[in-house]
């Protein structure tokens, strides 16, 4: 389970959003972790380079890196 809250999904990926842009489309990911230790220790296991072996296969298609954005709760 890696620490994520959702037991459904193993990886850490909660929700994906998409929104479509005048030229291009967005997407985001959204994961709750029970601790931002959890959410750095999967981002060094064997789980988060299987989820991401492919990742740069398709470059083609991007118009740059993903642009990881880390948020913690306050209330």
């Amino acid at each position: 389970q890696d620490g994520i809250r959702d037991a459904q999904e193993s990886r850490g990926l909660g929700d994906v959003y998409k929104r479509q842009k005048e030229d291009h489309t967005l997407y985001a990911s959204h994961s709750i972790w029970d601790s931002k230790e959890d959410f750095i220790n999967w981002t060094k296991s064997e789980s988060f380079r299987l989820a991401h072996k492919n990742a740069g296969q398709h470059k083609d298609l991007y118009i740059g890196a993903p642009n990881f954005e880390g948020f913690e709760k306050v209330l």
